[in-house]
């Protein structure tokens, strides 16, 4: 069973163990990584409860704007090379388009420092989200501002049970262990071209575009669920890269007020967006940007966004980077834990 399948598995198992979740804390871990939309139309890849890890230097990452530049002269299996860049910035070399952005990404992730975790620990994360929450009603459809901020702690092996506080949730929910992907994916593909099959390996033989949409949130969610190795990080940046029809969304904002630029891949009324800092390269959030022009929202509207406030590799579930431990029960576990 590989890890996207997983993923979509503990979903499942995160509805069963909550206790009577308000509509929002019943969202699932994945909703469907081809591009699914959980009840507030956010996409799959950025509702996950378990966490959003980007922004820190273990972790694998992790962008409305005047100007959207396409991608193009390359496709799937392509190892793709440099893009055009921007003088005068943060660093030598500023990437322009989208695949110059991922490039400089994967670059920077092959130079970092590396030591693999302790496979009896866990990896921590506080993650904060914004957006807009459908609710329907006699009136119709209203669309409500809400904010959250959640805690995960997955195991690094997948050996041990985790927790996580669900999108929309103040309870603290078991993970059981041998039921989600490890935290720490040491063997995934090293090179573009491996990771470009792995990421297409679900697209199926229908539409080309839909072919592209699926590897683009596949290489989302993994970007922001999984600890990685820097040459399979690298890897994968290199990859998502190559994916047709990615766009670069210039002046974008993350959810804590972090300026930076994104790539993005648009699919209907929706374009899902991956926020990197201009000078360091590293993953500063995830946003989901409503473009259609129905009258359902504004076009622009940012529907949901994301990003890690904290996150470190942490000895025990409950444990904080800096020593406090979460008070409470743990819901779903046979003795719950006070």
């Amino acid at each position: 069973m590989d890890e996207l399948t997983l993923l979509r598995e503990l979903g499942e198992e995160i509805d069963r163990t909550a206790p009577e979740p308000s509509p929002r804390t019943r969202h699932r871990v994945v909703t469907g990584l081809a591009g699914g939309r959980d009840r507030g139309g956010r996409p799959s890849w950025f509702t996950a409860h378990r966490w959003v890890p980007v922004g820190g230097a273990l972790l694998a990452g992790g962008l409305a704007a005047s100007v959207a530049l396409a991608v193009g002269g390359t496709g799937p299996g392509a190892e793709p090379g440099p893009g055009p860049s921007v003088a005068g910035s943060s660093t030598p070399e500023t990437p322009l388009d989208a695949r110059g952005i991922l490039l400089a990404a994967a670059r920077t992730a092959r130079e970092t420092s590396w030591s693999a975790p302790d496979p009896r620990a866990f990896v921590y994360t506080r993650t904060m989200e914004r957006g807009m929450e459908e609710t329907m009603s006699g009136d119709g459809t209203t669309w409500l501002p809400y904010a959250s901020t959640r805690e995960a702690w997955l195991s690094v092996d997948g050996s041990r049970d985790g927790a996580v506080t669900p999108s929309g949730s103040t309870d603290l929910v078991a993970i059981p262990a041998h039921e989600t992907t490890p935290a720490y994916l040491p063997n995934l593909p090293t090179t573009a071209a491996a990771m470009t099959e792995y990421l297409y390996r679900d697209a199926g033989k229908g539409q080309k575009s839909r072919a592209d949409a699926v590897a683009f949130h596949a290489g989302g969610a993994l970007s922001q669920e999984s600890l990685m190795p820097p040459a399979v990080r690298a890897a994968l940046f290199e990859a998502m890269a190559a994916i047709p029809g990615v766009e670069v969304v210039r002046d974008a904002e993350n959810v804590a007020g972090e300026k930076g630029v994104a790539v993005a891949f648009r699919e209907g009324v929706t374009r899902d967006e991956m926020l990197f800092d201009v000078g360091s390269h590293r993953v500063i959030g995830v946003r989901s940007v409503f473009v259609g022009d129905d009258g359902t929202l504004p076009t622009g509207t940012v529907i949901y966004s994301a990003g890690v406030l904290e996150s470190a590799v942490v000895g025990q579930v409950r444990e904080r980077p800096d020593g406090t431990f979460r008070e409470g029960p743990i819901q779903g576990t046979k003795k719950q834990n006070g």
